[in-house]
């Protein structure tokens, strides 16, 4: 079968030609298996967010699968102290409305490609949302 990376879901971008694989390619080899892309996704009914503020973040519904399926729930939270960098001004002009404001300068950050381990995690939480 001849397909694009597109076609095989691989990217959302369209591409000009064919997906090649190398000469040593198993033939017959699921694509998923092969490219080690075999993750399950997890649809989360959107109904149950609405009413469970813990499940608002994915460390909140890790938690939740860890208790259906009692597995261990060992999450290290990042903590880090700020108190040694310069602060910034907010001025908070509608303290009746908005009653805390908090921001957090970050600075010595370039932009530059991302790692393909990054990029899959991407890719594959853009694919479930679609």
């Amino acid at each position: 079968m001849l397909c694009s990376e597109d076609e095989l879901g691989m990217t959302t971008e369209r591409q000009a030609g064919i997906f090649i694989l190398p000469d040593d390619a198993p033939m017959g080899t699921c694509m998923r298996d092969y490219l080690g892309k075999n993750d399950a996704i997890l649809e989360v009914d959107n109904k149950a967010i609405n009413h469970r503020p813990d499940l608002f973040s994915h460390v909140g519904v890790a938690r939740e699968l860890a208790a259906i399926y009692e597995s261990d729930f060992d999450y290290q939270y990042a903590s880090q102290d700020f108190s040694s960098l310069s602060t910034l001004k907010l001025d908070n002009k509608i303290t009746d409305v908005v009653n805390r404001y908090m921001a957090l300068k970050v600075s010595g950050v370039s932009n530059v490609a991302s790692n393909e381990n990054i990029l899959d995690v991407l890719s594959s939480a853009d694919a479930a949302v679609k």
